[in-house]
């Protein structure tokens, strides 16, 4: 009997799960489209922010430590230094048009953080006959591209870095004018590398030879408050030519003419 308990309760998780994997690949709905969010990066879940007339924004989550990177050195100089850290992470938007709407434009954008530690200030000392430098870096970049159902690309892809500072990165394409199925693509890159500033010391009694101090370095950065921002438009009807006002009035007068010269020979035939 326990054992009947034990299958059922985990045929219940798995099903669980299954079923929360559907929800999390389902197509969510706007006024103008739909789309399904089919990148591997899971800790963003894709949602739809707002959706008002002509701007629909999606976003990706907020903060967290998987959207951060971090390089930390507190090495001496025969101790081996961590290398430089890089997190790639992107997704890709499938955007299905609805009937009547077409596709004007979008932006990307996110804020970024960074923070940065070098220790400063050895230089003064008269008893280090050596001092190197310490340092830390860090970049972040955000890249966008359009293509269509077929996997050609529409225009020419959009990429922005800032290194070494906090602000905005924004990028996206204008000018659109889309009603059948395609998909925006994005990318990010975090990059950090810090190096640890040491001094070497050297004992004034010969003997006891020399000895090493270090200060530790910290690069950090990240990416929040990812935003993708669509822009659409309703497809009115065809406005007329002026061509075709002047056919309409003109036979509108033919018609009228046409109507009074009637008008008038019964007039005549009545008398």
């Amino acid at each position: 009997m326990h054992r009947v308990r034990l299958y059922l309760a985990a045929s219940i998780l798995t099903l669980s799960s299954m079923q929360a994997s559907a929800q999390s690949n389902t197509w969510q709905e706007t006024h103008a489209f739909t789309f399904l969010a089919s990148g591997t990066q899971s800790s963003w879940a894709d949602y739809l922010a707002s959706d008002q007339p002509g701007v629909s924004r999606i976003a990706f989550g907020s903060y967290d430590e998987n959207n951060a990177l971090q390089s930390w050195d507190d090495a001496l100089p025969y101790e081996p230094r961590p290398a430089p850290k890089t997190l790639p992470y992107g997704d890709t938007m499938q955007i299905s048009v609805k009937d009547g709407y077409r596709i004007t434009g979008y932006s990307l954008q996110s804020n970024v953080f960074s923070a940065h530690l070098v220790a400063l200030g050895w230089e003064n000392y008269k008893e280090y006959d050596e001092i190197s430098p310490g340092y830390a870096y860090s970049s972040a970049t955000l890249a966008v591209e359009t293509r269509l159902a077929d996997g050609s690309a529409i225009g020419a892809g959009q990429s922005k870095t800032l290194f070494n500072s906090s602000g905005e990165l924004l990028v996206g394409a204008s000018g659109l004018s889309l009603t059948q199925d395609f998909s925006i693509r994005f990318d990010a890159m975090l990059t950090t590398d810090a190096k640890a500033q040491w001094a070497h010391i050297r004992d004034p009694d010969p003997y006891l030879c020399c000895h090493y101090i270090s200060n530790p370095s910290l690069a950090h950065v990240s990416l929040r408050d990812i935003m993708l921002t669509i822009y659409s438009e309703p497809i009115l009807s065809a406005v007329p030519e002026p061509q075709t006002h002047a056919m309409l009035l003109a036979g509108l007068g033919l018609i009228g003419w046409r109507w009074r010269r009637k008008a008038t020979a019964r007039e005549k035939g009545n008398r």
